[in-house]
């Protein structure tokens, strides 16, 4: 099965990140936008695991998580990792204890290369996927200032999962299989 460990978020948020979502399909002309249900913010992707894998990353997580603490954060502006001729992840930036978050990942990191998981090369960069190939109508910058009112939201983030991630009927569907309470 193919896995990550992710920051769940609640109702309140999730229909948050909709709202915006559904300002930037009117500004788009197409995309792939992430379904309201597999909103997240992922700490660690770890691919395909085995079951007995799953034991001890439960296990690991459980230690590491032990005596963490949850995370106070603000919906930043809209952004983007280009592709090569558009925008291939459209997303949300965060503020707050990005410190907080960001030793909350290293902590993550650090016991799934315990387990033998292969260290993250890329530095982390939190943030929440809204689209990917998105094709904007106006230029990117307009449409950033149009949504910032929408984007000053805060939240706090308690849960973190280890997550299960399928591909049914065309659509991704991520599964906590174990949720882990900060």
């Amino acid at each position: 099965m193919r896995t990550f460990i992710a920051f769940e978020f609640d109702s309140l948020l999730k229909e948050r990140l909709a709202l915006i979502q559904d300002k930037l399909r009117g500004f788009s002309i197409k995309g792939r936008w992430t379904h309201i249900d597999n909103f997240h913010l992922t700490l660690k992707f770890l691919g395909e695991t085995t079951v007995e894998q799953c034991n001890k990353i439960e296990e690991q997580l459980s230690n590491t998580l032990n005596h963490a603490n949850a995370v106070n954060l603000i919906l930043e502006n809209i952004g983007f990792f280009s592709g090569d001729s558009d925008i291939r992840v459209l997303y949300l930036g965060l503020k707050g204890e990005i410190e907080a978050l960001q030793n909350l990942n290293n902590m993550i990191e650090e016991s799934m290369v315990k387990l033998g998981y292969t260290r993250e090369k890329r530095r982390f960069n939190p943030h929440i996927t809204l689209g990917r190939n998105v094709v904007l109508k106006d230029s990117f910058n307009s449409v950033k200032e149009l949504l910032k009112d929408d984007c000053n939201f805060s939240f706090t983030l308690s849960k973190i999962s280890f997550m299960e991630s399928q591909f049914s009927n065309g659509k991704r569907i991520y599964t906590p299989i174990k949720t882990f309470s900060l």
